[in-house]
């Protein structure tokens, strides 16, 4: 969908192929697809999602994606964050 064609296009290209393999790996089976990538913002910001989708068959044969995208760029700096500070 354009959606995903959009949201593609924003993940940082050293995570790009991790996602695909993923997409790909997982429209074989009817599970649950999370991911956790960074993407980069039109204003060039970088910023970490998270995705949860399932994937299903329209009744046509087509594999559709249900599922929402979570900026979650916060709490991995608040992780990073006490990860520095454990050591």
């Amino acid at each position: 969908s354009a959606d995903t064609d959009v949201l593609l296009a924003l993940i940082h290209p050293d995570d790009r192929r991790k996602v695909f393999d993923s997409i790909l790996a997982s429209r074989e089976g009817d599970e649950v697809l999370t991911q956790e990538f960074r993407a980069i913002k039109p204003s060039g910001q970088l910023m970490w999602v998270q995705s949860v989708a399932r994937r299903y068959r329209s009744e046509d044969g087509a594999i559709l994606w249900d599922g929402v995208a979570v900026d979650i760029t916060d709490l991995r700096q608040q992780q990073a964050l006490l990860g520095h500070r454990s050591h």
